[in-house]
């Protein structure tokens, strides 16, 4: 992982031509960090996503409790969901690269939403619940976030006032019921319908186009000994610990 104390630079994610470049110098090196290099590249988050939705598409893969009552999303669901949001980022213009962000509790809408976000070859933050607006405004502007989600109302309030001193942020999506009055706020189901007119082919292209390299996911530190910092993760390090867990819980 990288840390930045500063603005995080946005590189252009280009195809990386030989392992040797990143991992070794060695013949048995490059071998290595060739196979390490196909397992990303094709079982990246997103990836995994899609091949679970293809194998098991009945599975159940996330639960909600709604009016006391578990709702259960399959896997097949889930993709196809997840797929759509990509697509509405897609239309809002999100580039291989850029950042989202997201200030929620636990809900599927964040989960679509960060996976969305990766299957678009962009990088996701995620900002603690209990964010102050002063710590949001400072990780918004030094993640140069460009798209947020905020699920609920007492997020909102918090962050209402931030929007106008972050210059990336273009739009703001919140869940539905969520009543925000600015310019750049985007109903969950507006959002949504935005992305009616982006083809599945391009999501596909950005999903095909995926390396090991490119930013994953932003996580700030608690800053309890001054400003936060960020880590950067990459796809393949957030798929490796994706196969970890799975190592484990098999």
């Amino acid at each position: 992982p990288k840390v930045v104390d500063s603005v995080v630079r946005k590189e252009e994610s280009t195809p990386i031509a030989d392992a040797n470049d990143v991992y070794g110098t060695t013949p048995a090196e490059a071998i290595q960090a060739s196979d390490q290099l196909k397992w990303a590249v094709q079982h990246s988050m997103p990836a995994c996503l899609k091949r679970q939705a293809e194998n098991n598409p009945t599975a159940p893969a996330l639960l909600e409790k709604i009016d006391g009552v578990w709702q259960t999303t399959s896997y097949a669901d889930f993709w196809k969901d997840t797929k759509n949001v990509s697509r509405s980022l897609l239309a809002l213009g999100l580039e291989p690269g850029d950042v989202t962000a997201s200030f929620a509790w636990n809900c599927p809408e964040w989960s679509k939403f960060d996976l969305a976000t990766m299957s678009a070859r962009a990088s996701t933050l995620g900002l603690y619940p209990n964010t102050s607006a002063d710590r949001a405004r400072y990780l918004l502007k030094l993640s140069e976030a460009k798209v947020l989600f905020v699920d609920d109302q007492e997020h909102w309030d918090t962050i209402k006032d931030v929007i106008a001193k972050v210059p990336s942020l273009e739009k703001v999506v919140v869940k539905d019921g969520v009543e925000a009055n600015h310019p750049k706020v985007m109903p969950w189901s507006q959002f949504i319908e935005a992305g009616q007119r982006i083809p599945d082919s391009l999501v596909d292209k950005r999903m095909r186009d995926i390396r090991p390299t490119d930013r994953g996911c932003l996580i700030p530190t608690s800053g309890t000994s001054g400003k936060p910092k960020i880590v950067e993760l990459s796809q393949a390090n957030v798929a490796g610990q994706g196969k970890i867990i799975q190592e484990v819980t098999n």
